[in-house]
């Protein structure tokens, strides 16, 4: 279980890398989004598996904060896939009462998900008197 934490986290942290923008300007101010507090309400995420990444400005500059709660909701989706892959297959093989066997084959199919995983940004908001920057993402 350790090796898997690791690769996930290994994996997270390139693919988060390889998601970031570059872009520095702060969002345009718009008035709060109700996905903020119920994210299942964007037209975008429907029955999608989603992740709301927030960070304040106490991380470092404001691009880093945006890379933190990108990070942070791309986690979010990489947990819930896991979840949902492991479960999956977990149930696949208690039914053919082969649990012990397949323990590996579900391991490998969990990373293959998460290696596999891409992310889609539907929603950005910098709330400027927080000074909170939230993101919402969805699996493709």
């Amino acid at each position: 279980m350790k090796i898997l934490v690791l690769t996930i986290s290994s994996i997270l942290l390139a693919f988060s890398f390889s998601a970031c923008s570059s872009k520095s300007a702060k969002p345009k101010e718009i008035k709060p989004a109700i996905w903020i507090k119920h994210p299942t309400k964007h037209p975008e995420v429907g029955d999608k598996i989603y992740g709301l990444g927030e960070a304040g400005e106490g991380i470092g500059s404001f691009s880093e904060q945006k890379d933190r709660a990108l990070k942070n909701a791309i986690s979010s989706v990489a947990m819930q896939v896991k979840s949902k892959v492991e479960s999956t297959f977990t149930s696949e093989a208690e039914a053919q009462g082969a649990f012990g066997a397949t323990r590996s084959n579900i391991q490998r199919k969990v990373e293959s998900a998460i290696k596999d995983l891409k992310t889609k940004i539907v929603a950005e908001y910098y709330d400027k008197n927080k000074r909170i920057y939230y993101v919402l993402v969805v699996q493709k």
